[in-house]
C-alpha cells in the first residue's frame, strides 16, 4: 500500500523520499490487485492461531496487537466506514507494509460537524502541513518498518501519550504557534515538571 498522507506532517528519513510503516493511513492511498485480493479473506484468516501469532510477531508491540485483535468485531458491524479496518486486518495477515511520504502531501479537509464520517478534529489536524516532493525520488535503503514512527502514531491516535510522545507533540505545536494547546498536552501527559519547561510561561498566557 502507498499513501500520500504523513499523519505526523513530516518524519526524518535521512535523504529518502519515503519510509515504511506497519500502520499506514487509508487516505489518498493506492494498492495493487495482488494485494487487494486478500481483503475479503482477512476475516477468515484471522481466527487461526497461526495467523494471530504471525501478526503479533509482525507488529512486535503488544498494544498494537491488542488493538488489531478488536478489529474483526468492529468490521462485522454493517457500517460503510469500517472497510478500512478490514483492509488494515488484511495487510496485517500478510505482514504488508505501507509506503509513507517523508513529508505530508495531502490534507483531508472533509472533517468537522457537517462531515459524513469524521465529525471531530484531532490534535494531528493542528500540526498538519502540506508539502511538495520533487523528483528525483529517493527510496529507503531497506524495506523495513519504522517502529518509532508507528509507536508515536499509535500513541497520538489512541490517547496513550507517553512523556516522550507528549514532548514531541508539544514541540510540534509550539513550532506552529499553538502554545496553549501544547501546554494542555503537557498537562495531560502527567506529572513530569521538566516538560513544562518546553513552553515559557509568558508565551502561553492568553
Amino acid at each position: 500500500m502507498i499513501s500520500g498522507v504523513n499523519p505526523l506532517s513530516s518524519w526524518p528519513t535521512s535523504s529518502a523520499t519515503c519510509f515504511f510503516s506497519k500502520l499506514g493511513n487509508a487516505q489518498a492511498w493506492a494498492t495493487w490487485r495482488r494485494a487487494w485480493r486478500f481483503y475479503s479473506a482477512a476475516l477468515d484468516l484471522w481466527p487461526r492461531p497461526k495467523t494471530q501469532a504471525a501478526v503479533a510477531q509482525f507488529l512486535s508491540d503488544p498494544e498494537l496487537f491488542a488493538r488489531s485483535n478488536a478489529i474483526p468485531e468492529r468490521v462485522r458491524k454493517p457500517q460503510p466506514e469500517n472497510w478500512d479496518f478490514q483492509w488494515q486486518l488484511a495487510r496485517y495477515t500478510q505482514q504488508a507494509l505501507c509506503a509513507v511520504p517523508a513529508k505530508n502531501l495531502v490534507i483531508h479537509r472533509g472533517r468537522g460537524p457537517l462531515a459524513t464520517h469524521v465529525k471531530t478534529r484531532t490534535v494531528l489536524d493542528a500540526i498538519a502541513e502540506l508539502y511538495e516532493i520533487k523528483a528525483p525520488f529517493q527510496m529507503p535503503a531497506d524495506v523495513t518498518a519504522d517502529d518509532a514512527f508507528d509507536r508515536l502514531y499509535f500513541e497520538l491516535t489512541q490517547n496513550k501519550l507517553s512523556v516522550q510522545s507528549a514532548r514531541w507533540l508539544a514541540e510540534q505545536l509550539v513550532a506552529r504557534g499553538r502554545n496553549l494547546l501544547a501546554a494542555a498536552v503537557l498537562r495531560h501527559a502527567g506529572s513530569d515538571p521538566a516538560l513544562t519547561a518546553l513552553i515559557n510561561e509568558p508565551v502561553i498566557r492568553p
